[in-house]
């Protein structure tokens, strides 16, 4: 499984959008077995909220689709991560689901990309302790064909605060990466 510090020790990042906050293997440009996770605590939205709400996007300021996006999808706060693979005019992003988020409720959970791992390779699991589980998915492709990942929007999409925000409360994000070999 993969090793990654406590993440007590992981990085904060603040709700915005800047440049990825190292020069992790992700943030420079696809890797072989590089594994970029993230930590996502807050209060999940009331009840009735259906409007995607990102958690973080990734990308560059180029005019593709961004190439990440993690953050909750319908009614039922579903995680949702979408990864354009193929950020060509004309291609499908791919798309991975994951567990729901009670409304209302705090969660705490963690996310990953493990680029050694194919399609297996979009991760979730409940806390440090706890083990990794795969998201669904339907794609032959996985992180490893993820583009560069300069650009971070926490809170909110690409597109500035109001594209797709997250509609809870209290919203906190960390991350933690290993190259190749440390995973």
């Amino acid at each position: 499984p993969p090793q990654l510090p406590p993440s007590a020790v992981w990085s904060p990042l603040r709700r915005g959008r800047r440049n990825a906050p190292d020069g992790s293997a992700m943030a420079a440009g696809p890797v072989p077995a590089a594994l970029r996770a993230w930590r996502f605590a807050g209060i999940a939205a009331p009840a009735g909220a259906a409007a995607p709400q990102t958690l973080i996007a990734a990308g560059d300021d180029g005019p593709a689709i961004a190439p990440l996006w993690v953050g909750l999808s319908g009614p039922e706060q579903r995680l949702t991560a979408i990864l354009a693979l193929n950020p060509a005019p004309g291609r499908s992003p791919h798309i991975w689901t994951g567990p729901s988020l009670p409304a209302g409720l705090p969660f705490d959970f963690q996310f990953a990309l493990h680029g050694g791992m194919g399609p297996g390779g979009v991760l979730v699991r409940d806390g440090d302790a706890a083990p990794w589980s795969t998201l669904d998915g339907a794609s032959a492709q996985g992180p490893e064909r993820l583009a560069a990942l300069a650009r971070w929007s926490v809170g909110h999409a690409d597109g500035g605060p109001s594209d797709r925000p997250f509609r809870g409360s209290d919203l906190r994000v960390w991350t933690a990466h290993a190259r190749q070999g440390e995973v």
